[in-house]
């Protein structure tokens, strides 16, 4: 019990204490279900759950009914994805308590987990026949009831999963009153319509989503498909496609989506390419959309349509620098900030081409235009970085960031172009403008887990030559995947206790497939890189001074030097005011109660102070 409780406390020392404890109760009493259970918890504390489940599965021998272990133990096995030890507790578990919906629902996701689809069907349609039918049974006053809606789409996964199309949809329709999340039974039929080879129904089903959520490409791609109108597009399948979405923009005229789906599949040769590009363009620029390039960036997959795009914004700035300052073929004139708009369109449309001088010729002109737009810095910024100057880039982003001071993204851009120029001091100092107040940047980013930012800065330092904090920085972004897995724990009994199942299983897939994440391969690579050069020239495994260490020795050697220069007068001032300053630090020292004192040594001895330390701040260790 004692180990127990020393496990609890936040000190290394502590939970090493904790672990020799245990080890020595075991030996006391090597068959002792308490003594294995509570090993067992120990290491579950220190997040070691391979062990965990080991100490737990030696004390289920002892008692094979106890729920408590079992439970601790189909965690842990969940946990590390024993995936058949987690179906043999859960059917134990069941089986002890036929009763309880948490032990039904935990069977039938270890069936799931293992592949043993059809069971875990017959055993979710076992469940679901001892809940009676909502709507029978509730007044019609009382709330819907989301478990049991959430049980039948699972209900609903499996059947798909195995391909029973027929079955599924008589699901989705006998249950339709008891889902409540109406998208996604719309989803979940539309496609199990679209299998069956009713192509009519699952059109009216996507059609009915795109009028929920015009922007979900999902579904736009799904009404595509159910017309028979994706892959490669003949002429007449082409004039359907044109004729589809000029029926959605009469519907949705406020939709981005509606736009670029047909100028993303249709070729620049289609009579409509061009109307409908040019009526998208002329809407994003009058209402002042500094993304529209980002929707337009699927079309430069195409010359043809990068022709037509570039010949357009010929025709509008000509248009807009006219007398006129009207769009060809508008009577009434644009206003007076839309020019910039297509400036800056242009200058990305030039940047993206590889024309850099000339997409500064540009922005540079919209600057002196308006010089007070954040969204044209901070292009100059981009354009000025895919020409190789990234001092400059950093330069300019700042500019754009001072723009706004309370804007989040333009000081994140700031900070990444600034980590890219090897300024990883002036990155930090701005990085902790948005950090919590009573925390520290670095702390608070940690606890963020800030990926992209130790990615930049484990670059930065490598470039700079700097591998122990390169190494520290880099291991954080693995440091925080663990912790992303680890975080899961906590998550595998409540989700079967609120029936989540359908998100419990997406968290499941994620952390199997968690090191696939873009910023951790990034990281491990850099890392090879940093572990190559140490490994060829051994001499660089020797620390390197940290910056803070090369200030605070040149301020003392600043100091010194001042020393000198002063006159024995001012010398001896200098020496007595020292005396006085340090009399005033004893004096003030000397006022602390005995109380405080004993309060700190508590705390300090207890391991409850918050604030972390860190052991070793500039990565030294880990070049040994």
């Amino acid at each position: 019990m004692k180990g127990l409780i020393l496990s609890s406390q936040d000190h290394a020392a502590h939970k090493k204490e904790a672990l020799d404890l245990a080890k020595e109760a075991i030996k006391q009493d090597i068959r002792s279900l308490l003594c294995w259970h509570v090993f067992g918890m120990i290491h579950r504390t220190d997040k070691n759950y391979t062990e965990a489940a080991r100490c737990f599965q030696v004390a289920i021998r002892s008692d094979p009914s106890n729920l408590r272990i079992l439970n601790d133990l189909a965690q842990c096995q969940v946990q590390i994805r024993d995936y058949p030890g987690f179906l043999r507790t859960r059917h134990a578990l069941m089986t002890a308590q036929p009763t309880q919906k948490q032990n039904w629902l935990g069977f039938v996701v270890a069936l799931h987990l293992v592949g043993q689809r059809q069971k875990a069907l017959e055993a979710c349609n076992a469940y679901l026949g001892t809940i009676p039918a909502t709507k029978k049974e509730l007044p019609p006053s009382s709330e819907p009831d989301v478990e049991q809606s959430e049980l039948f789409l699972y209900k609903v996964q499996l059947q798909v999963e195995l391909e029973r199309w027929a079955e599924a949809l008589q699901t989705l329709d006998q249950q339709e009153a008891d889902i409540i999340d109406k998208p996604v039974w719309l989803q979940q039929r539309a496609l199990v319509l679209f299998k069956l080879g009713r192509l009519q129904d699952a059109e009216v089903c996507y059609r009915e989503l795109i009028d929920f959520n015009s922007e979900c490409h999902a579904d736009h791609y799904g009404l595509q498909e159910a017309l028979g109108l994706k892959g490669d597009l003949t002429p007449e399948k082409a004039d359907r496609m044109a004729a589809l979405y000029q029926d959605l923009r009469q519907k949705h005229p406020a939709s981005i989506t509606c736009f670029t789906m047909p100028l993303i599949a249709l070729p620049a040769s289609h009579p409509s390419f061009r109307p409908t590009l040019d009526c998208f363009l002329r809407r994003c620029f009058v209402k002042g959309m500094p993304a529209a390039f980002i929707e337009a960036k699927p079309l430069y997959a195409s010359p043809e349509k990068v022709a037509v795009i570039d010949e357009l914004l010929r025709g509008y700035v000509e248009g807009l620098t006219s007398p006129a300052q009207r769009f060809a073929g508008d009577d009434h004139e644009a206003g007076a900030a839309v020019i910039v708009f297509v400036w800056l369109f242009q200058a990305q449309h030039l940047d993206r081409r590889g024309l850099f001088q000339e997409a500064l010729a540009v922005i540079e002109g919209a600057i002196r235009h308006t010089p007070t737009m954040l969204d044209l810095l901070a292009c100059k910024s981009r354009i000025a970085k895919h020409c190789g100057d990234v001092k400059a880039a950093a330069q300019w982003m700042d500019a754009a960031r001072r723009m706004d001071l309370a804007d989040r993204s333009a000081n994140t851009n700031s900070v990444k172009y600034w980590l890219r120029a090897d300024e990883p001091v002036v990155a930090a100092r701005l990085v902790a403008l948005f950090a919590k107040q009573d925390s520290e940047a670095h702390e608070h980013l940690c606890d963020m887990q800030c990926m992209w930012y130790f990615l930049e800065k484990g670059r930065a330092h490598h470039r700079m030559g700097e591998y122990s904090m390169a190494l520290k920085s880099l291991r954080l972004v693995d440091k925080f995947l663990g912790e992303m897995i680890d975080d899961q724990f906590e998550f595998h009994n409540y989700c079967l206790r609120k029936c989540t199942l359908r998100a419990y299983m997406q968290m499941l897939d994620l952390g199997q497939s968690i090191y696939t994440n873009r910023y951790w391969m990034a990281a491990a690579v850099e890392l090879i890189k940093v572990y190559c050069d140490l490994a060829d020239r051994p001499e660089l495994r020797t620390p390197r001074k940290s910056p803070a260490e090369l200030a605070r020795e040149a301020a003392e050697e600043a100091a010194k030097k001042a020393q000198e220069d002063l006159s024995p007068e001012e010398r001896k001032k200098a020496k007595l005011r020292a005396k006085q300053a340090e009399k005033r630090k004893a004096k003030k020292e000397d006022h602390d109660t005995a109380a405080t004192a004993a309060a700190a040594a508590l705390l300090e001895e207890s391991s409850l102070k918050t604030s972390k330390t860190d052991e070793d701040p500039y990565g030294h260790k880990l070049l040994a």
